[in-house]
């Protein structure tokens, strides 16, 4: 069968992917449609919708005044090719893995996920078929999208959240360990999550007086069936603390697993500054597996952060 193109004209005014009066022709795209978006809209699929069964997605600024977001919050099944245009994003509202036949993103482009907050609910997973191309100047960004800080005179959020004692504020720990505050007085986060395998969120800085502290990075684990191209960016870095002696967040996570895999971008869950004599935040987690690679020539970084005039634990 030959796949129809159904184009989103945005007309009902909800955003509601399934709303008919969305799409030109009042008719919602099924599983043989290919789906076109090239408007400066918001469109959702609610996590009340069935799991979206789709041929091709394209998300497109065809004359650099729209800026698409698709943010999708049920599972996904499709066999078709998506592609992600500049100024368009991406954005995965669940953990559930979401499964395309490939996905290409151009410069300009976007993939992410919503922020978290003291519970891992969102996460970017992505599972292809068959290729993905992250272009030179396309990104994958999580930065401080982890697991929330501490806001006052309260630890931060996670299994390696940063500490609270006495006014002072430790940083969080995730593939190191948290830097400790002034005179150690409150001890930095714990390291936590798989070695090889990791999947879970940057922890959050400890808070301070009004400040909130630095929330950890993001999560993107990608699951490629072909060659993944990566000359783009994918960044899960954690924030420093907001102010007033607050700690920082821990990097998060990015996990692939591609047949083949190459590329000169960069990966990035560097942790986030402690504010003045706060505990800065810890690394992140980087793994990359792979059947057959030239991955030499990506930039890996997993950078602990400063605080209290030392630096947290560095990231694997």
């Amino acid at each position: 069968v030959t796949p129809s193109t159904v184009v989103w004209s945005g007309l009902a005014g909800d955003g509601d992917w399934y709303n008919s009066g969305n799409w030109r022709d009042n008719a919602v795209p099924g599983a043989n449609d290919n789906a076109v978006i090239a408007t400066r809209d918001t469109v959702i699929v609610r996590s009340d919708s069935p799991v979206l069964r789709i041929h091709d997605v394209i998300l497109v600024d065809g004359e650099g005044l729209a800026a698409p977001i698709l943010l999708i919050s049920t599972g996904v099944i499709s066999s078709g090719n998506w592609i992600i245009y500049k100024n368009a994003t991406l954005t995965q509202n669940i953990t559930e893995q979401i499964v395309v036949g490939a996905l290409t993103m151009y410069p300009g482009s976007v993939l992410s996920h919503t922020t978290n907050t003291n519970t891992r609910q969102y996460v970017v997973n992505l599972r292809t078929l068959n290729d993905f191309t992250l272009m030179t100047g396309a990104s994958i960004t999580v930065d401080g999208l982890g697991y929330s800080g501490g806001s006052g005179i309260v630890d931060g959020y996670g299994p390696g959240k940063g500490t609270q004692a006495s006014f002072n504020a430790s940083g969080a720990g995730h593939g190191g360990q948290g830097g400790n505050s002034y005179k150690d007085l409150a001890l930095g986060g714990s390291a936590y999550d798989f070695l090889v395998n990791p999947v879970d969120l940057g922890s959050g800085g400890a808070g301070n007086n009004n400040a909130i502290g630095g929330s950890g990075g993001g999560a993107v684990i990608l699951t490629v069936g072909g060659t993944t191209t990566l000359d783009g960016l994918i960044s899960a870095n954690g924030n420093g603390g907001t102010g007033n002696y607050s700690g920082g967040g821990a990097g998060g996570t990015i996990h692939i697993n591609s047949v083949n895999l190459n590329g000169t971008g960069a990966l990035r869950v560097n942790g986030g500054n402690g504010n003045s004599t706060a505990g800065g935040g810890a690394g992140g987690r980087i793994a990359v597996n792979t059947s057959s690679s030239n991955n030499s020539d990506l930039n890996m970084t997993a950078n602990s952060a400063r605080g209290n005039s030392v630096y947290a634990g560095a990231g694997t």
